[in-house]
């Protein structure tokens, strides 16, 4: 595998990114971050607790699970609020999804074209949706993505976290949005990425989340195949043997490499951008150039990823890794109680 530091249209930011989010604890500059800020951690710290203390929630008619977790980059939380929706679809005569904000566009879009015929709103104001929602649609089950951090919402909450979280300091110093004892919140909590964990790593994991009292579950990623810009499915087989350009816009990447890996293509040039990256006519250009130097095949990405690039007109192969994700036998008890 061969890493590469590609050229983009937001390059301070890129740096930055790399530096702080992506290697945190590796590198000197993650390290007087973490010095810098810590005085507003704390602040942050407080205010959080004193909106979880004095935030009073709303009840509502429809029943409401919420998809979340405790830390910034992706766990999963989409692809398991498209597996809820599907698996739910027999039991609730009406289901709708509320997604995330306004400026964030990835997630409402891949949503739509995974579940045809659901109803997807997003807002920042997410009890003000579900209040509309409510109003005017009447559904039997509402399902917010990203939903744990909104107080003032009675809802079903499952977190999902990943494997190998560990200790950090909440915003800005670290990168955890909630401490970890508001986990004692949540309702389920759920592992993701356990198709690279043994069952002692499981049993260890049971363990350190034993004391918030609460069921824990795990998921993993199931590659299905490969999806192009006019949508067309080709097998996971096509990337056997080939050199492939592998980029995305991920808080994690890690995961998406380990995943891409198992394919056994030829050889994998690597590259990623900021988590919910916009691609812009010069990351394109750039993306084509790497291509042609390199003498790359095909270029895969994430279908999020995808969704950006289709509305440019892009010269090379480009086809995203379609993933779904499945759970153990034990996660049945949770999804009968629903």
């Amino acid at each position: 595998m061969t890493y590469l530091k590609i050229r983009s249209s937001r390059p301070f930011f890129n740096f930055f990114y790399r530096k702080i989010f992506v290697f945190y604890g590796k590198t000197f500059l993650w390290a007087c971050w973490r010095i810098v800020f810590l005085p507003f951690s704390l602040v942050y710290l407080i205010f959080i607790y004193l909106k979880k203390i004095f935030k009073s929630y709303k009840i509502f008619k429809p029943q409401i699970i919420s998809v979340g977790n405790i830390e910034l980059g992706g766990t999963g939380k989409t692809p398991l609020i498209i597996f809820l929706t599907n698996s739910l679809k027999t039991r609730f005569r009406s289901i709708v999804v509320v997604s995330y904000g306004e400026k964030i566009k990835d997630e409402p879009i891949l949503l739509s074209e995974n579940l045809p015929g659901i109803k997807i709103f997003s807002g920042k104001n997410k009890r003000k949706i579900i209040e509309t929602i409510d109003e005017k649609y009447n559904p039997d089950l509402i399902l917010i993505d990203d939903g744990f951090n909104y107080f003032d919402i009675k809802k079903t909450d499952i977190v999902i976290l990943d494997p190998f979280l560990h200790f950090d300091l909440v915003l800005p110093a670290g990168l955890k949005r909630l401490p970890y004892a508001f986990l004692k919140y949540s309702d389920t909590i759920v592992i993701n990425h356990s198709e690279f964990l043994n069952e002692e790593q499981k049993e260890k994991i049971r363990e350190k989340y034993s004391r918030y009292k609460k069921p824990v579950y795990f998921s993993r990623y199931n590659l299905v195949n490969f999806i192009d810009v006019k949508n067309s499915v080709h097998p996971l087989s096509i990337i056997k043997n080939k050199n492939i350009l592998l980029f995305c816009g991920l808080g994690k990447p890690w995961y998406f490499l380990k995943n891409v890996k198992s394919l056994k293509p030829g050889h994998i040039f690597f590259t990623f951008y900021p988590d919910h990256f916009n691609y812009t006519e010069f990351d394109i250009q750039q993306l084509e150039i790497i291509i042609k130097e390199k003498n790359i095949d095909i270029a895969i990405t994430t279908e999020k990823d995808l969704i950006k690039i289709k509305k440019f007109s892009v010269s090379f192969s480009v086809y995203a890794l379609n993933i779904q994700i499945s759970f153990e036998k034990e996660f049945e008890v949770f999804h009968k109680k629903i």
